[in-house]
């Protein structure tokens, strides 16, 4: 069975998560969500980014983008998603110039929901930038 929202097929959140697909893809309706990202400076250098989620029909998209981090290049950011207190991770940012972003696309995308939490955190769990999806 095809794994949804990157939970596993018998997690509780899969089969809403399967059927909110299969009603989107069944009525070529399409779903946008999205967020500006906020943090706290870094190195006197305020972080900022953008998340964005796109469903309609069967193609499905998920793009996070963060900006003036002031980290070294090659830093590697985790990218969660909290929903509800269940925390997904959906993949990793390499930062780049102050910036990097992750852009997953049909089965490789989260599903994600209007009031899902978007984190991105450092290699230490710290949350360097957060919003939430509407």
């Amino acid at each position: 069975m095809q794994r949804c929202f990157g939970l596993d097929p018998d997690h509780p959140d899969a089969e809403t998560a399967r059927s909110r697909y299969r009603t989107l893809a069944a009525n070529a309706q399409e779903l946008r969500l999205q967020t500006k990202l906020t943090g706290g400076a870094i190195n006197s250098i305020t972080p900022e980014g953008n998340a964005r989620f796109r469903q309609r029909g069967t193609e499905t998209s998920f793009k996070v983008e963060a900006e003036h981090v002031s980290l070294p290049d090659g830093t590697v950011l985790t990218v969660t998603i909290d929903r509800a207190g269940v925390i997904t991770n959906v993949g990793t940012i390499t930062l780049s110039f102050n910036e990097g972003e992750l852009e997953l696309k049909n089965a490789l995308a989260p599903i994600a929901q209007s009031g899902d939490i978007i984190i991105v955190s450092d290699a230490n769990n710290t949350p360097l930038l957060t919003g939430v999806l509407k």
